[in-house]
């Protein structure tokens, strides 16, 4: 009963989403208003995952939290490359690429499922074809967007002499190897399994990760929004200062 309590109380102290949805207007201040409503998406987003997080951490369920983080991971990845792409490009592309072609290619990602599993199971070849020119410019956009691709643009922009330096190289070595170590969780791997036996044996350790990812996921969390709120305030002047380090 006193853990139910305890349970409740967690839930009453949660970040109450519909008031932060309604504060998350201010996008259309900015000049790159695409970027803006992207990144602001994002760390609304990512507030969501951060919450369940919460949750897991208070149950003990070590297994979801993990398969959490990893989301939040890429989460955080993406926003922080849209993030970089709009203030080095000082232009507004990547947020229209985002809400355009990469809208259009999650379309597409859709059809192209649909018609292989149809093949598979009937056998039938499908009358539409998706290898058009048009499709192929939707394919090239998309892969900008691929967490490798992603992870690989973030390491080209760290180091002094860059003209905005977004993220340090230790802040990224941390957690793209964070991401990485968390994939068999997410993909229902041996590995996963493994850890889960050694938590097993060993409450103590397990319950100081669980403390441990809790709090990485509200320091990325609140990273984000911090970052959002000045990329805003960058962008609705007529020059911004574009010398952004975190």
């Amino acid at each position: 009963m006193e853990e139910d309590n305890n349970l409740d109380e967690v839930v009453k102290n949660i970040p109450i989403i519909k008031e932060m949805e309604s504060n998350s207007k201010n996008f259309t201040k900015s000049k790159f208003p695409r970027s803006a409503k992207a990144l602001t998406k994002y760390s609304l987003k990512l507030q969501y995952l951060s919450n369940s997080i919460n949750l897991c951490k208070e149950t003990g369920d070590y297994y979801s939290l993990c398969v959490l983080f990893r989301a939040l991971i890429e989460h955080y990845f993406k926003h922080l490359y849209i993030y970089s792409r709009a203030l080095r490009e000082g232009n507004d592309d990547v947020g229209i690429e985002y809400y355009g072609k990469l809208n259009g290619h999650e379309d597409l990602c859709f059809l192209r499922s649909n018609i292989s599993l149809n093949k598979k199971l009937t056998g039938k070849e499908s009358i539409w074809s998706l290898d058009g020119d048009q499709d192929k410019g939707l394919d090239k956009i998309a892969q900008k967007f691929k967490i490798n691709n992603i992870l690989f643009y973030l390491k080209k922009g760290i180091g002094k002499n860059k003209k905005i330096r977004t993220i340090s190289e230790d802040f990224f070595n941390k957690y793209s190897q964070y991401y990485s170590t968390l994939s068999s969780f997410v993909h229902g791997g041996p590995y996963a399994e493994k850890y889960m036996e050694l938590y097993s044996k060993d409450e103590t350790e397990k319950n100081s990760d669980l403390n441990y990812l809790f709090n990485e996921a509200n320091l990325l969390t609140n990273q984000a929004r911090e970052n959002t709120s000045l990329f805003i305030e960058l962008t609705m002047n007529e020059e911004p200062t574009i010398n952004v380090t975190s």
